[in-house]
């Protein structure tokens, strides 16, 4: 094996690693608040909600902020701070895909394990390595 592959199978060890690590820290963290979680997911079917959610997509002309390859699907919280109050600065226009990783304890649909490599299906099609 080439130096180069070696350094490139220990950086991939080590971003499995990490990944294994936020995901399962975001499990701990919803499990530890779940009533928490139940009254958000009741605060985004409110109307403030959906006008604040149209008002940041329109923003990002329903555009993917992440990955800035899709359309988005959802206005994402980058903090809690403000929750149920918060500015328009405190969310981004975000994709299915870039929201699920975001949030690893959302459902998984586009994740695919091949040989022990993760990879996300793109919404365009193909796979992206995780």
């Amino acid at each position: 094996m080439h130096e180069a592959s070696k350094k490139r199978a220990v950086q991939l060890e080590r971003e499995r690693e990490t990944l294994a690590y936020w995901e399962e820290r975001d499990r701990e963290r919803y499990e530890e608040n779940k009533e928490w979680w139940a009254g958000h997911e009741e605060y985004l079917k409110t109307e403030k909600w959906r006008m604040k959610r149209e008002r940041v997509m329109k923003r990002d002309d329903h555009w993917c902020q992440a990955c800035n390859a899709e359309p988005a699907a959802h206005a994402h919280h980058l903090t809690y701070t403000r929750h149920k109050n918060e500015p328009l600065f405190d969310l981004i226009a975000v994709c299915r895909v870039c929201h699920e990783d975001l949030h690893p304890h959302m459902k998984r649909r586009h994740l695919v394990v091949i040989d022990g490599v993760k990879y996300k299906k793109m919404p365009g099609g193909g796979l992206k390595t995780i």
